[in-house]
């Protein structure tokens, strides 16, 4: 019944029980002390009285660094075999209380409130590995019952180490579920901090998805559609300035508009997306099935433009897609070089024919196009012992 009431305290009411007891029980055994020695009759009860106060004070201090190193710690209790704190304070405790036995020689029943002396430590050995508390508890009950002698030790014994052992599980489990509590915070700290996370990347892969279809889909498909625009446009002009060319003209002024607002929404997506230039290059060459890719890169592979990278992996697709469609090849190399002089990205297909001749349509077109936005240079050849390479250029200005 009375560990079902305790259950229902919260653990700071009972960690406060506990040092409550602990100091009533040290009051106790201090009032028969001056009960029974008078300091105007008998010249020991000083001593005596001072060896009682020792004993209270390393109770205190004991308490004290006990708890501030379970707070300093994070609620996260170590076991220190070694705690010279703790060690010392309770020498001085067994040590006063063994010596208040000899000199004062109570009765029996002061004997067994003169033990709450010893009693009221047996928490502090919860700092201890589990078998050196149990030797420490049962050598302090032991060391006190062989004062006592006789028949009478032996039960005094039994009591002083029943009553030492019942304090010492009731502080284990004080301080076990004090911890747990606290793990149990942390958890749900980190539970919700990784909620959050999750919550965020998700966000952010929603934005990255919308913004790649944006931009590598609907974007590269608007360029094609504005170069053809103008390509037509010189056609149409040589023959005359007709209404046909004035509808042209609005079209090609419609595509750019269309272009730019384009260019503006996936720059307000990716202002918050930021990845890996590297870690995307292996993600999307992992997926492409019918031909084996190998990636060299010599210096700093990765840069903080992050309309560089989406251009680079854009030119880098369309090169190796060219090559599945126009070489006999079935791998591919990529080289990367970062330098101070900018960065240098050659693919080519390790060809051993000559692949199909070069002519640049809409694909090739579209990578100096974007090569052109960042002042970079392109080339592209095809040679039997080499076959089709395409090599990129940019200025070190621009990478940033």
């Amino acid at each position: 019944m009375s560990q079902l009431l305790i259950q229902h305290f919260s653990l700071p009411l009972r960690a406060a029980l506990l040092a409550t007891l602990g100091l009533t029980a040290w009051a106790v055994a201090f009032s028969r002390i001056m009960i029974d020695n008078d300091l105007a009759n008998d010249e020991q009860a000083y001593l005596l009285f001072g060896l009682a106060l020792a004993n209270g004070i390393a109770l205190l201090i004991n308490t004290a660094a006990q708890v501030g190193s379970l707070i300093g710690g994070g609620l996260k209790w170590n076991i220190r075999n070694a705690d010279p704190v703790n060690w010392v304070c309770l020498l001085v405790a067994y040590g006063s209380t063994l010596a208040i036995q000899a000199i004062w020689q109570p009765e029996i029943l002061d004997q067994l409130l003169l033990s709450f002396l010893i009693v009221i430590h047996s928490i502090h050995t919860v700092r201890f590995h589990f078998l050196l508390s149990v030797a420490v508890l049962l050598s302090a009950s032991i060391l006190y019952g062989l004062q006592v002698g006789g028949v009478e030790g032996v039960f005094v014994t039994l009591y002083v180490a029943n009553q030492q052992l019942v304090l010492w599980g009731l502080g284990l489990g004080v301080l076990r579920e004090l911890i747990e509590a606290n793990n149990s915070k942390l958890q749900a700290k980190q539970l919700r901090q990784a909620q959050a996370q999750l919550a965020e990347v998700s966000r952010r892969e929603e934005r990255s998805q919308i913004r790649y279809d944006l931009h590598d889909k609907l974007g590269h498909k608007l360029a094609a559609v504005h170069m053809n625009l103008q390509l037509l446009e010189d056609k149409i002009r040589n023959i005359g300035n007709g209404p046909e060319l004035q509808l042209l003209q609005s079209a090609q002024e419609a595509s750019a508009d269309l272009y730019s607002t384009l260019n503006s929404v996936v720059g307000e997506l990716q202002e918050k997306i930021q990845y890996d230039f590297y870690d995307r290059l292996m993600e999307m060459t992992s997926k492409l099935s019918g031909l084996e890719i190998s990636v060299t890169t010599m210096g700093m592979c990765d840069f903080s433009n992050i309309n560089l990278k989406d251009d680079l992996l854009c030119v880098i697709q369309e090169s190796l897609t060219n090559i599945m469609k126009h070489s006999t090849a079935r791998a591919a190399e990529i080289n990367i070089l970062r330098s101070s002089e900018g960065l240098e990205i050659t693919i080519s297909d390790r060809g051993d024919q000559p692949s199909e001749q070069i002519r640049e349509g809409n694909g090739l077109a579209g990578i100096r196009v974007r090569m052109a936005r960042y002042g970079g240079d392109v080339h592209f050849s095809s040679a039997e012992d080499s076959g089709f390479s395409v090599a990129l250029r940019i200025p070190a200005e621009a990478v940033l």
